[in-house]
């Protein structure tokens, strides 16, 4: 059994939204999670019938979810949670000739992450005693949702990778809380008139994929960087964009030195020059040599091969879902 604390749980701007609407509204707790009454607070109607579930809307006008009315009570709740996200967060119709496979299975991929969030609010999980992610544990939370088995435990897996996430992201910072805080801002004139201080990335970018077993596919979660022609004594700047090459954790082999990039050595550029991300390299190098671990390890900057930037930190700091801009690329590659 696995045990953790909510309190390192951080979660994204998605959840940020839908817990803000719940509390508004007054839904608190588990107990609160009627599907009619949050139907009502998003201006949507709910119908049960013994067809196939799909919901219709029309922006701005009318929405309506038709659920199956055949599926058991959990089943029902949890395809309301995936159909809610339709009218709120997409625009278009799956059902018309014009909308590509590409587009349809990014946003159902897109609806079955909202589904978690919706349906099992991560500050709900406070009420409850033991957060772990034990089968105990699991089915208490099934039944007081009202929510498949299979279905919690994917939500609590979520939130504990998070939250071991964040745990390793904490403890490798701990040494660098000394260190001067870095202006992620930076003006792009005063970039030109010294250019011998920064340097572009010229290579493809390597997407490291992870398979996720709730959406049933590998899902980007870092982008890598070779450092062999990367100079450490120069900004580097990295322009987040297509074409992608795919990397596998497999192709990280054992003997190589691989950094996960910390936040605090990044620099944002300019609205002017969106998707384009900087890392202090001088300032990356002091961090990396006033690292315990690594330094007792006998290692130095130059022995660090590839660089690890968290999409999930870019999102944050470009406020762009560049996740899902590299999945779609790769979906239009599978699908044109």
């Amino acid at each position: 059994m696995s045990s953790f604390t909510l309190d390192l749980y951080k979660p994204n701007e998605i959840e940020l939204w839908i817990a803000k609407q719940y509390r508004m509204n007054g839904i608190l707790s588990s107990t609160d999670m009627d599907i009619d009454r949050i139907a009502t607070i998003f201006g949507i109607h709910v119908r049960t019938y013994d067809g196939p579930t799909f919901t219709e809307w029309l922006d701005g006008e009318y929405a309506l979810i038709f659920l199956n009315s055949f599926q058991t009570e959990k089943k029902l709740r949890k395809a309301f949670f995936h159909e809610l996200c339709h009218p709120l967060r997409h625009a278009g119709r799956q059902d018309s000739q014009h909308m590509s496979q590409a587009l349809r299975d990014l946003q159902e991929a897109q609806a079955a992450s909202f589904q978690l969030y919706a349906s099992m609010p991560w500050y709900m999980l406070y009420e409850f005693e033991g957060f772990s992610n034990d089968s105990l544990y699991i089915k208490r939370l099934s039944e007081a949702f009202r929510l498949p088995l299979t279905f919690v435990n994917s939500r609590i897996e979520q939130i504990y990778r998070r939250i071991s996430q964040a745990s390793y992201d904490r403890n490798m910072s701990v040494l660098f809380s000394s260190y001067r805080s870095l202006s992620y801002r930076t003006e792009i004139d005063d970039l030109d008139n010294q250019s011998s201080n920064y340097q572009e990335y010229d290579q493809p970018l390597s997407i490291l994929y992870k398979y996720d077993g709730f959406y049933r596919r590998d899902m980007p979660q870092y982008i890598i960087l070779d450092t062999g022609s990367v100079n450490w004594e120069k900004t580097l700047f990295i322009e987040i964009k297509a074409p992608f090459e795919d990397s596998v954790y497999d192709e990280l082999s054992s003997d190589q030195i691989v950094i996960v990039v910390p936040k605090q050595v990044y620099v944002v550029m300019d609205d002017d020059k969106t998707g384009c991300i900087g890392i202090n390299m001088p300032l990356l190098k002091e961090y990396m040599e006033n690292t315990i671990d690594f330094v007792k390890l006998g290692h130095t900057h130059t022995d660090i091969e590839r660089l690890s930037i968290k999409i999930k930190d870019l999102e944050e700091m470009l406020f762009s879902d560049i996740g899902s801009t590299i999945q779609r690329s790769k979906l239009q590659e599978e699908w044109f």
